[in-house]
């Protein structure tokens, strides 16, 4: 048990858990009930996948309603748990298995043994946690929290303001974790390949498949690399070649959303998320020859957009003779909606099954 001293919901928790399982979420691995992979393990998978490789959290769970009134009501609720129980109890950040793959959040640390987990549900909920109903989702959190942290019993409050509370002990289930740990062990060698082959085929574009591309009509894909790792000499070198200076430009300056501005102005898809905006720096990049961005949109500096910015207002003024623009106008989302990847005036498309994945490029 590793155990990080991070305030739960902080930056630091945040990317202290950022791209592996955690407890709360093991309900979508394995099925409480049946002990089998869960229907929703996929999506979990590329959730943490894209988390890993964007750098930050793709789902917006933690933000729900009743996490937030969970929050709100966690000190009172806690209060009336250590004055029923007579006890003490301690707060933990964020608890990891010796392995660093997988984590947890308990509520508290009770005594030497125990641990609080505390759920704020709606009224109906809370009326069949106090007629004796259990939640097996919340099985798998329960002992997986036991699995990671090594204690023998969780406490499960069940708290609401307006109604009696109950407390239900889950005692430390050894077959349930035999069988939850070889299921997030396999979830995890998945997740890891996963991550691997996509960086792979985000970073080296000749080797990802037809469908993630958007190719030149006057060049062949290869022409424009989008390489990752850290930027080097190649990309300024072909920045210079436009006759941009790339520099700090004025406080106020946004770049990037000047390029999205510029893209918008030639009636592309006004879509700026993952394939989307993905076909618009790849069109841009192909069109001016830039060479050497990073394979990852949170790793672009200004300098990145600037210069593609620059770019594509040359491209537009070369597309708009006498102010008009000559360029064939995509409907908004028309490219994702078709099932293809979106595709920027002047670019023939390869047809795409399935559509481009956010964050992904091109």
């Amino acid at each position: 048990m590793i155990v990080l001293d991070v305030k739960q919901g902080s930056e630091a928790w945040h990317r202290a858990r950022l791209g592996i399982p955690t407890a709360s979420q093991f309900d979508r691995i394995l099925t409480a009930k049946t002990r089998r992979l869960s229907s929703a393990s996929d999506r979990y998978l590329y959730s943490l996948v894209a988390a890993r490789i964007l750098g930050h959290e793709v789902e917006a769970d933690a933000g729900s309603g009743f996490m937030l009134r969970g929050s709100a009501l966690e000190t009172a609720a806690i209060s009336a748990y250590e004055f029923e129980r007579d006890c003490d109890t301690k707060e933990v950040g964020f608890v990891l298995h010796d392995s660093r793959r997988w984590g947890c959040s308990p509520d508290r640390l009770v005594g030497d043994d125990g641990l609080l987990e505390i759920k704020c549900l709606a009224a109906a909920n809370h009326f069949a946690a106090l007629d004796g109903q259990r939640d097996d989702d919340h099985m798998s959190q329960c002992q997986g929290q036991m699995w990671v942290t090594g204690r023998l019993w969780v406490d499960l409050l069940f708290y609401n303001p307006d109604l009696p509370y109950t407390i239900h002990r889950i005692a430390r289930d050894h077959e349930y974790i035999v069988d939850l740990a070889a299921a997030v062990e396999a979830f995890c060698d998945r997740l890891d390949k996963a991550e691997a082959r996509l960086r792979v085929l985000m970073s080296a574009p000749d080797r990802a498949p037809a469908s993630w591309r958007v190719v030149h009509a006057d060049s062949p894909p290869a022409a424009a690399p989008m390489a990752g790792g850290p930027v080097s000499g190649q990309f300024e070198a072909t920045v210079a070649s436009l006759g941009i200076e790339p520099g700090p430009g004025p406080a106020s300056e946004d770049p990037k959303a000047e390029f999205i501005a510029e893209g918008r102005a030639l009636g592309w898809a006004v879509g700026t998320k993952g394939g989307v905006l993905a076909g618009w720096i790849r069109a841009i990049a192909n069109h001016a020859k830039i060479q050497g961005l990073p394979g990852e949109f949170a790793r672009f500096t200004d300098d990145h957009w600037r210069a593609l910015r620059d770019a594509a207002r040359k491209y537009r003024a070369e597309r708009k003779p006498n102010g008009a623009d000559v360029a064939k106008p995509l409907s908004a989302g028309a490219g994702e909606a078709a099932g293809k990847a979106p595709v920027a005036p002047g670019h023939k498309a390869v047809p795409a099954s399935p559509p481009v994945a956010e964050g992904r490029f091109l």
